[in-house]
């Protein structure tokens, strides 16, 4: 029995002789009978032998169309969802069709929180389960684990009651020298007021990743409190004597927001800063590769040229690349340089957060854990998700494209992660499902306010058995965007996959064989090495070693362990690479040396080698 329940919407709430569309073939279609409830969208197959049911999240709908009347006189209905699942339903009455529309309109684009799945959701846990749920992720004890408060950074409360800026929490970590002074007068500076403050710290040599939003520089526009700021952020690393300031906008988008009276640091008026631009789109084109992206999967038998060509047009991969780059320029700067970072883009919210979360996942195997995974992902906020009713040029997928750097990491190094690609496709679905109440609102301020306390995503993830993951595609990740298709791309089998790990771990083993020998011959007295493979998957929090994902057939620029240890080539030279803006930080071929395996060791292989020393 389904009870369906009215949100003050008319219509039916329930219509026969529905068919339901298969997207690859046109041919297929299932009839069945279309339901819609407070929450979902129901399709249920008329088939007695099988009554398969399909369950639609209204808070999962991007879009409703209505297509075309067929020659036959039915109503074509296209729902697309965020989670890349496509619908088409065939509905035999205008009336009917119509009215499911206008419904589902109201329905998918609530207006409130209250309004959302996660306050009617209700999966019967006691209070003391749910209170454990929001209690698993303290920012304040993440940060403790990274070793502040110290005699370098310290707590401030000078956010107290939101008064200095509403986006921010009340309790902000900023340079022990900066005074509220300081940091006010810097507030006042940047764009929506958000100074600069710490985002990660690194212990092992004070290294420290910052953000905040532009300057409210203009042409020639100072703050003074805002150069000290910069000034103590830099002291609080006293093994190095400057400071990387890295603008994630293209260098023309920087230069259009200056003439607006904002813009980026002058390096005349801030001592010991260098400036880094780096590339990466704004949510505008972002939204649009996205779009066209989804355009080629939904092709009907596409060539495999016409795929790769549409795939490359969409510049989908090419953002992908520009917010990796970034990650790792930031990851070697902290780890390699042992420079502090302060990133920014326009407000210091959506390439601020892709990039810090990137290299904070490259930085500390902490985030490669399930629980350290979701210390980042509750930081993003929901402001591009499109959760409730408002201007749709404000809606990006910022979150989606970070899942999938994550994705590009893993496909390369498996054995780095405790998660895998299921666990990535859980977290994005329920993202976008609101379900659960982690990502409500856009700031600490507005969640105080909404009070939700009800259920938590990572309560539920932690305890949920995520098996091994059964699809492995190199570079575009069919298991995202097309795996809703279960005809067009045939998936790996579980035994192939564990094969498949099987076959590389022999070859790493037969790597730290010939490794280990040249330890040996080096024979340096005052030298002891341990050479080890890395652990087994679910154990990221190994001593490990940090692996740089590159595109184009090259190698990690560093190799490091948890503790610090830096493999890398001294005599390495960096090249300009104009289209994202960046440094190249690529490491030279196996066949050159250095850490990796050398011609002498007789093998080709495209796995890096896992050292503790």
């Amino acid at each position: 029995m389904y009870i369906c329940v009215s949100v003050h919407v008319t219509g039916p709430l329930r219509v026969e002789n529905v068919r339901l569309l298969d997207r690859v073939s046109s041919r297929k279609a299932t009839l069945g009978t279309l339901y819609l409830t407070a929450t979902h969208v129901i399709f249920v197959e008329n088939a007695s032998e099988t009554r398969k049911e399909t369950w639609v999240l209204h808070s999962q709908i991007s879009s409703i169309e209505k297509q075309a009347t067929t020659a036959t006189g039915c109503h074509p209905l296209l729902l697309r969802c965020k989670n890349f699942q496509v619908i088409q339903l065939i509905i035999p009455q205008e009336r009917d069709c119509h009215d499911v529309y206008i419904s589902l309109i109201r329905l998918a684009r609530p207006v409130k929180y209250e309004e959302l799945y996660c306050f009617s959701f209700n999966p019967k846990l006691d209070k003391e389960e749910r209170e454990r749920g929001w209690k698993l992720v303290d920012l304040n004890e993440e940060y403790n684990r990274m070793g502040i408060p110290n005699n370098y950074w310290q707590i401030s409360d000078v956010n107290r009651d939101y008064g200095v800026c509403d986006s921010y929490p009340t309790e902000v970590y900023v340079p022990k020298s900066a005074t509220a002074h300081i940091i006010v007068g810097s507030s006042k500076f940047r764009s929506r007021r958000r100074f600069p403050a710490l985002s990660y710290y690194c212990k092992d040599n004070n290294a420290s990743i910052c953000r905040s939003s532009q300057p409210l520089s203009g042409f020639s526009a100072r703050c003074l409190e805002d150069e000290l700021m910069l000034q103590a952020i830099r002291k609080t690393n006293p093994g190095s004597d400057f400071l990387y300031v890295v603008d994630t906008r293209p260098k023309l988008n920087a230069m259009a927001n200056r003439a607006a009276g904002k813009g980026y640091e002058n390096e005349d008026n801030y001592s010991n800063i260098k400036f880094q631009f780096i590339g990466i789109e704004n949510i505008h084109v972002m939204r649009s590769s996205l779009q066209k992206m989804l355009e080629v999967c939904e092709l009907k038998s596409p060539s495999m040229s016409d795929f790769l060509w549409g795939l490359e047009n969409s510049g989908w991969l090419k953002h992908i690349k520009a917010i990796m780059d970034a990650g790792i320029f930031i990851a070697k700067a902290v780890a390699e340089e042992g420079v502090s970072v302060l990133v920014h883009c326009s407000d210091g919210w959506d390439r601020t957060a892709q990039v810090c979360s990137v290299a904070s996942l490259l930085l500390d195997p902490y985030y490669r854990t399930m629980k350290g995974f979701m210390v980042i992902i509750e930081c993003i906020f929901c402001f591009r998700y499109g959760n409730l009713d408002g201007d749709p040029k404000e809606i990006s997928p910022v979150i989606d494209q970070f899942i999938e750097c994550v994705w590009q990491l893993m496909e390369q190094f498996p054995c780095a992660f405790e998660f895998n690609e299921r666990f990535l496709i859980h977290v994005q679905h329920h993202i976008y499902s609101c379900q659960f109440g982690n990502f409500l609102c856009n700031s600490q301020k507005e969640r105080r306010e909404l009070k939700y306390d009800n259920f938590s995503l990572i309560a539920y993830l932690s305890v949920r058995s995520v098996g091994v993951t059964v699809v492995k595609i190199e570079m575009f990740w069919s298991g995202m965007y097309n795996r809703f298709e279960k005809g067009m791309h045939p998936r790996q089998s579980v035994t192939d996959y564990l094969m498949a790990v099987k076959e590389e771990t022999q070859q790493l083993e037969e790597e730290l064989e010939v490794l280990g020998e040249v330890i040996l011959d080096l024979k340096v007295p005052s030298f002891t090495a341990e050479v080890k493979l890395n652990p087994a998957p679910n154990t990221a929090q190994s001593p490990m070693c940090y692996i740089i994902f590159c595109y184009e057939d090259v190698w990690p620029s560093f190799l490091f362990s948890r503790t610090g240890n830096v493999f890398s080539d001294p005599d390495l030279s960096a090249n300009s690479d104009q289209e994202s803006g960046v440094e190249d930080l690529s490491c030279r071929s196996p066949s050159s040396g250095g850490c990796l395996p050398s011609e002498d060791s007789g093998k080709d292989s495209d796995e890096a080698v896992f050292l503790t020393i």
